[in-house]
């Protein structure tokens, strides 16, 4: 009689403790802004749009200039101790200026120190770490661009790095006349607005199940 209660007990256990496949959407991003080279001391925390490109142009060219986004989401839904198996940062690609970007790879760095939406410039700029997260090559027609940002959202779900979000960048050098310049739908677009989908996985174990399991064993 024992011997079959132990293995009941046994198989519930193992039924509470297997881990649950779960997804998040978050949508929109606290956060998100536009910084220009060539405007240092502006805020462009607001606006509709982050625009990326690159600051190098043709050697004759008096004015080069870089542009870079920043976003950053709140990731209070996916709790510590879960296995992040999946993070990807989504932004819509809805126009451009100058030459065609399609074919830019646009990295994407993780920001290392905080910043405010509301007061970013070029001149206040955050750190970044110092090898990009990933990269992304932008599609020869508008949509949406995808940046794998899996090992930074396990390191913030699991407190190894502080959450300060990501900054979107066009490292390789143009070296020519009209530097193709890439435009991302910030929040305030609506409903293109950037949003982060994570996969991870949690192991639950309800007390309230194990305290009955405690009762058949009184």
């Amino acid at each position: 009689m024992c011997a079959a209660r132990t293995g009941i007990l046994v198989l519930t256990a193992v039924i509470l403790m297997a881990s649950v496949g779960l997804a998040d959407v978050i949508s929109p991003p606290t956060d998100d802004a536009a910084i220009n080279m060539r405007d240092p001391d502006a805020n462009a925390g607001f606006g509709d749009r982050m625009r990326v490109r690159n600051r190098i142009g043709h050697p004759s060219h008096p004015e080069n200039w870089q542009s870079d986004g920043l976003v950053r989401f709140e990731l209070c839904s996916t709790p510590r101790g879960s296995t992040v198996e999946s993070a990807t940062l989504y932004l819509y690609y809805f126009l451009y200026t100058d030459i065609s970007p399609g074919g830019r790879d646009l990295s994407c760095f993780r920001i290392t120190d905080d910043w405010d939406e509301s007061t970013v410039t070029w001149n206040t700029r955050p750190t970044l770490a110092p090898a990009r997260t990933s990269g992304c090559v932008v599609p020869p027609i508008y949509g949406w661009m995808s940046w794998d940002v899996t090992v930074d959202v396990r390191a913030f779900v699991d407190g190894v790095e502080e959450n300060h979000g990501w900054q979107l960048v066009d490292e390789v050098p143009f070296g020519g006349f009209d530097i193709p310049t890439v435009y991302l739908c910030s929040k305030e677009y609506g409903s293109s607005a950037p949003h982060l989908e994570i996969e991870w996985m949690q192991t639950p174990v309800a007390s309230s199940t194990w305290s009955k399991i405690k009762a058949l064993f009184r």
